[in-house]
C-alpha cells in the first residue's frame, strides 16, 4: 500500500470535527439557508468596507506544513481581514500575487448569520464559531510572522439584520497551542479514514463483476456508466425490469473509485425493496476483499422522524439540565447532552463497521448516548457508499452542505428516476396554516406568547385574503391564484420571518412540544420558499373550517422544479437517472433539471411479447360523466380477466371514488370472489398484510390505487402476480394547480395537456404494468380498461415489446385471453 504523503483540506473542516463542545442543537437543520448566509454576508463585508478602506473581504488564506510525513495543505477564505499600511512586509508574501504588497493584518473577522439572537446561541455552536476564527487567526499569524491579532465574531440576525459582537486578542501561542489540538484531534481520524480509502481504491480498481456472465446489454450499461463517471458527466436512461439496474450502476460506479475518478458512490431511493437490493448487491462485492479494511463501507440515512428516541415521545430520553448562563431548568434529550464531547468515540467505533443501517446507528447511539440521526449525518461523509432519499440532495431546507462542498468527488446514482417530477414540486412547496396555529394556540402552555403570533399570522391572512380575486363559480373552500406584487411577497416574507425569529428564540428558552415544533418547522419552510420565489411557483389561498370559525390556508406552490434542481445536477461530479419508465423524453428533461439536450437511452426489454399479454378494452370510457354507463362492461372485464386463468390479480383505478363505485357493484354480481380493497387510512401493518397475500395464496384480486403504494416498488416475483387491469387513464384530478400548471406548460409553448395529464398517468400506467413481469420466467397479462389506450397519442407512449390487442366486450377479452394462456402454456412446454 502507498504511503499517504500528500493531503488538502479547508478550515471549515478542521472546525468543524476539532472545535465543537457541548450540546446539540435542537434547531441545527433549521438554520438560513446557503443562498441566506451568502447574501447576509455580502451586504455586512460591503458595509465593512465603505467604513474602512483597509478591510478586504473573502480573504484567502492558505498553509503549507508537514504532519508526521504528510505534506498538509490548509486553506479558507476569512470573512474580512483589516490590513495596516505602516509597517513594511518584511516575511514571506502569503501568495505570490497578493495585492497587499507592504501591509500587515491587524484584524480577522469571522461573520455568522443566524435566525436567532446572540444569547440564544447553544454553546455548542459559540464554539464552533470561536475555534474557527481561532484558526483563521492562527494562520494570518503564522503567514504573516505576527506576535499577536485582533480576532472580531460577528452574528448577523437576519430577521432584523441587528447584528452582535465579541472582540478577542491573542498572542501567537495561544492560538499556536489551540491550532496543533485541534490538528492532532483531526489528523488521527483523518488518516485512519485515508489508510481505508487508499485500500478501497486498490481494491475498487481490480474489482470484477460478480457473475459468470453479464446479462443482455448490462456489459454496454455498465461500460457507459464508467464513463459517465470518468467524464465528469450525466447517464439517463430507461431500463425495464430484468435487465439488472441496480447492479448495472453500482458495480462500475464502485469501480471508477479505483482510478480516483471519485470518493464516494450516493444511491438514491425511496423504496425500501431498493435500498435491500443495494445493500445485498454491494454485500456480494465486498465478498471479493481480501481484508475487512479494504471491504466498501455503506451507510443507509433513515429518517429522523423513524430513527430518533426524542421524536418517539420516549419518555426515558429526556433529563433535566440546568443552564450555566442563566441558572433556568432545561428539559433535554439525553442523546443531544454534550453530544459533541461523545462523538469522536462513536466514530472511530461506526468505522470499524462495513454495512451501517438503522440498527446499527441505533446501537451505538444508545451505547455512547448520542443522537442516531445527527450521529448518521456526521459519518455521512466518511463512507463509501451512501443510500439515501432524494431529499438529501435536493430539498432547499433539507439538502446536506456535504453534497454542496465536496460535489465534485461525488457520483450520484438515481434510482426511479420518474419519482423525481412529483417529488421535487413538494420539496420547493410550502404551506402556512392559520388552522395549524390555532391548534398550537389551544394547545400550548404559553397562551400569552402564542396568541401575539398566532394574531400576527392571522392578519397577514386576511391582508392576502383581501387582495384575492373572487370567482362567484367557485365554492368557499376552493383553491383560488393570489398574484401578490413583489413588495406584497416581500412584507409577507418579513411578517413570516419575524414570527419564525420569536419562535427561534422561545425554543432556546422553553422545549417545544410536537405541535409548536411542526409550526415552526412550517413557518421556516414558508420563509426559505418565499426567498427562492421565481417563475414557476405560484401562490392559493383557501378557506376552510376549524370548529365553528372559519380559517386560512396560504400555500406557494412550484408548478416545476427544473431550474432549481438543474443547478445541483450540474455541480455533481456524475449523474446517472435510470427507471423502468422514462417517457417521453421531453417530459423528463423537462421536470427533473436535466440539459434541454441530454440524451435518454433506452434499453431494450429482455422480455418478449409471448410473456405479456396486453389488451385494450374499444368501448369503455371513464371519463367523469360517462363512466356510470360502463360500470357494468367494466366489472365483467375485470371478472373475465381473473377468471381466465387461475392466479393472484392486482386492479388499479384512478381514484378511490372509482375504485368504491366498481367494488360495490363487483361484489354484488360475483360475492364469491374473495376481494381485498385499498382504503386511504391503511396502518402499516394492514398494507403489508395486503402484501403478504400475494406471496403466501392463490386466487387473490387487489383493488388498488393506480399510482399508489402497491403498484410500485413492489416486486411481484413468480406467481405472486398473474396479471393487472387498470381502470382508467390515470391521469391527475382536474383542479385549480393543474390548471395552472397546463397554462404555465402553454406558456412554454409546449403541449400543456400532455405535459400536465396525459404524460403523468402514463408514468403511473406503465410503473403499475410493470408489476406483471418481473423475471424472464414470468407470464402475465395487461389489460387497459378505457378507449383512449388506443389513441395513438397514447400507443406511442408503450414499451416496444407491447403489441396491444383490441377487444370489444368481455366475450371478446375472455377468448382472447384464452388464446394468450394456451399459446403461454405451450411455448413453456417446449422449453421443457
Amino acid at each position: 500500500m502507498t504511503k499517504i504523503t500528500e493531503l488538502a483540506f479547508s478550515i471549515t473542516e478542521l472546525a468543524e470535527y476539532s472545535c465543537r463542545s457541548g450540546d446539540l442543537e435542537l434547531l441545527s437543520q433549521s438554520g438560513p439557508t446557503a443562498q441566506e448566509g451568502i447574501e447576509g454576508h455580502q451586504k455586512l463585508q460591503h458595509k465593512r468596507r465603505l467604513a474602512d478602506p483597509n478591510y478586504h473581504a473573502e480573504y484567502a488564506i492558505e498553509l503549507n506544513m508537514e504532519y508526521q510525513s504528510v505534506a498538509l495543505t490548509i486553506r479558507g477564505r476569512a470573512d474580512g481581514v483589516i490590513f495596516i499600511s505602516d509597517k513594511p512586509l518584511d516575511g514571506p508574501k502569503l501568495v505570490s500575487n497578493d495585492p497587499i504588497r507592504d501591509a500587515l493584518p491587524v484584524l480577522v473577522e469571522e461573520i455568522k448569520t443566524t435566525y436567532v439572537a446572540k444569547e440564544n446561541l447553544s454553546q455548542s455552536a459559540i464554539s464552533l464559531h470561536i475555534g474557527q476564527l481561532k484558526l483563521y487567526a492562527f494562520l494570518l499569524c503564522e503567514n504573516f510572522q505576527l506576535s499577536n491579532i485582533t480576532g472580531r465574531l460577528t452574528w448577523l440576525r437576519l430577521t432584523d439584520q441587528s447584528t452582535s459582537e465579541e472582540t478577542f486578542v491573542w498572542d501567537f501561542a495561544t492560538l499556536q497551542t489551540h491550532f496543533n489540538q485541534a490538528l492532532d484531534r483531526y489528523m488521527q481520524w483523518r488518516l485512519e479514514v485515508l489508510e481505508h480509502r487508499q485500500q478501497v481504491v486498490a481494491f475498487a480498481s481490480r474489482l470484477n463483476f460478480p457473475f459468470a456472465d453479464f446479462r443482455p446489454h448490462q456489459r454496454a450499461l455498465c461500460a457507459q456508466v464508467y464513463r459517465t463517471v470518468r467524464e465528469h458527466a450525466t447517464l439517463v436512461f430507461e431500463a425495464p425490469t430484468g435487465v439488472g439496474k441496480t447492479i448495472s450502476t453500482v458495480f462500475p460506479a464502485l469501480k471508477a473509485l479505483g482510478n480516483n475518478y471519485a470518493e464516494q458512490v450516493v444511491f438514491v431511493t425511496a423504496k425500501q425493496s431498493g435500498r435491500k437490493t443495494l445493500l445485498d448487491t454491494c454485500d456480494l462485492l465486498n465478498q471479493q476483499a481480501e481484508t475487512q479494511n479494504q471491504r466498501f463501507k455503506t451507510l443507509t440515512l433513515c429518517a429522523k422522524d423513524s430513527i430518533c428516541f426524542c421524536a418517539k415521545n420516549d419518555s426515558s430520553a429526556f433529563i433535566e439540565q440546568v443552564d450555566e448562563q442563566s441558572g433556568k431548568v432545561k428539559t433535554i434529550c439525553r442523546y443531544r447532552h454534550q453530544f459533541f464531547d461523545k462523538l469522536a468515540g462513536a466514530m472511530a467505533a461506526c468505522f470499524k463497521l462495513d454495512r451501517i443501517g438503522e440498527s446499527e446507528i441505533v446501537a451505538l447511539a444508545e451505547e455512547f448516548e448520542i443522537c442516531p440521526f445527527s450521529f448518521s449525518l456526521v459519518m455521512l461523509p466518511w463512507l463509501d457508499l451512501v443510500v439515501l432519499d432524494a431529499n438529501y440532495l435536493f430539498d432547499p431546507l433539507v439538502r446536506l452542505a456535504h453534497f454542496e462542498n465536496k460535489a465534485d468527488r461525488i457520483s450520484i446514482l438515481v434510482d426511479e428516476s420518474h419519482n423525481l417530477v412529483d417529488r421535487s414540486r413538494e420539496m420547493y412547496s410550502a404551506e402556512l396554516s392559520e388552522s395549524l396555529a390555532l391548534q398550537v394556540l389551544a394547545a400550548t402552555e404559553h397562551r400569552a406568547l402564542f396568541s401575539r403570533l398566532v394574531n400576527r399570522l392571522s392578519e397577514s391572512l386576511i391582508a392576502i385574503e383581501a387582495t384575492a380575486s373572487s370567482d362567484s363559480t367557485a365554492a368557499s373552500q376552493d383553491w383560488q391564484v393570489v398574484a401578490l406584487t413583489t413588495d406584497q411577497l416581500r412584507q409577507l416574507q418579513s411578517h413570516v420571518a419575524r414570527i419564525q425569529a420569536e419562535l427561534l428564540d422561545f425554543s432556546q428558552e422553553q422545549p417545544l412540544s410536537p405541535e409548536e415544533y411542526s409550526w415552526l418547522k412550517q413557518l421556516i419552510r414558508f420563509n426559505v420558499m418565499l426567498q427562492l420565489a421565481g417563475d414557476a411557483h405560484r401562490l392559493f389561498l383557501r378557506s376552510e373550517s376549524f370548529g365553528l370559525i372559519e380559517t386560512l390556508t396560504l400555500k406557494y406552490y412550484c408548478l416545476n422544479a427544473s431550474d432549481y434542481l438543474a443547478p445541483i445536477i450540474k455541480n455533481w461530479r456524475s449523474a446517472t437517472f435510470f427507471s423502468g419508465t422514462l417517457r417521453p423524453a421531453e417530459y423528463i428533461r423537462r421536470t427533473i433539471g436535466l440539459d434541454p439536450e441530454q440524451a435518454i437511452k433506452v434499453v431494450p426489454s429482455l422480455f418478449s411479447a409471448q410473456q405479456l399479454g396486453v389488451f385494450i378494452s374499444r368501448q369503455i370510457d371513464t371519463r367523469y360523466r360517462q363512466r356510470n354507463a360502463y360500470l357494468s362492461a367494466i366489472v365483467h372485464d375485470i371478472f373475465a380477466t381473473i377468471s381466465a386463468e387461475n392466479g393472484n390479480y392486482l386492479v388499479a383505478f384512478s381514484s378511490y371514488q372509482l375504485l368504491a363505485m366498481v367494488a360495490e357493484q363487483f361484489r354484488a354480481e360475483y360475492p364469491e370472489v374473495a376481494l381485498h380493497q385499498q382504503t386511504r387510512d391503511m396502518s402499516t401493518a394492514e398494507r403489508d398484510s395486503f402484501v403478504a397475500r400475494f406471496f403466501s395464496s392463490q386466487g387473490v384480486v387487489g383493488f388498488v390505487i393506480l399510482g399508489g403504494v402497491f403498484t410500485e416498488g413492489i416486486d411481484y416475483k413468480g406467481d405472486a402476480l398473474k396479471g393487472v387491469v387498470i381502470v382508467g387513464s390515470g391521469m391527475p384530478q382536474v383542479n385549480p394547480f393543474q390548471q395552472q400548471l397546463l397554462d404555465y406548460y402553454q406558456r412554454q409553448r409546449m403541449d400543456g395537456f400532455a405535459m400536465t395529464y396525459r404524460y403523468p398517468a402514463m408514468q403511473r400506467v406503465l410503473q403499475t404494468a410493470g408489476r406483471v413481469i418481473r423475471q424472464l420466467s414470468d407470464t402475465g397479462v395487461v389489460v387497459l380498461l378505457d378507449k383512449r389506450f388506443g389513441q395513438s397519442e397514447y400507443t406511442h407512449l408503450l414499451p416496444d415489446y407491447w403489441q396491444p390487442q383490441g377487444y370489444q366486450d368481455a366475450a371478446e377479452l375472455s377468448a382472447n385471453l384464452t388464446l394468450f394462456w394456451q399459446a403461454a402454456k405451450s411455448a413453456n412446454a417446449d422449453d421443457l
